[in-house]
């Protein structure tokens, strides 16, 4: 969608107004380009932060699909669920700054997140 959309934007943004008669007003393009800049910061806020998480008994393992940084599970201030449409998150928050910032948002199936509160206690502790 961003390079899509982006593109098209920048092609609506410098085209001859002959060319694309359509979005030939300045009011058009000024349109075009908030209604990309809107949808973009959306679809960052929505999916873009979202990381991928794992457990085992030495810690927590959070992933930006770039680098993956262990965190003890001491270190969790607290985790709560919620629900974005017809996705669930999980909220975690932890005591200090990280190098992936202080919380995460991750998504979650309820039969993982019930195996894995089952298999480390110390996660039912920190859920509220």
């Amino acid at each position: 969608w961003y390079v899509f959309m982006g593109l098209m934007t920048i092609y609506i943004v410098f085209a001859d107004p002959e060319t694309t008669p359509l979005f030939n007003t300045v009011q058009a393009k000024a349109i075009f380009v908030a209604l990309f800049l809107f949808f973009a910061f959306i679809i960052y806020r929505s999916f873009v932060i979202l990381l991928r998480m794992e457990l085992d008994s030495s810690g927590i393992y959070m992933s930006n699909y770039f680098k993956t940084y262990r965190y003890k599970m001491e270190d969790i201030e607290s985790i709560t669920s919620s629900k974005f449409f017809f996705f669930k998150v999980l909220r975690i928050k932890m005591k200090e700054k990280t190098s992936l910032g202080r919380s995460f948002k991750v998504l979650y199936k309820d039969i993982y997140w019930e195996e894995a509160l089952q298999s480390f206690p110390i996660l039912q502790q920190k859920t509220s």
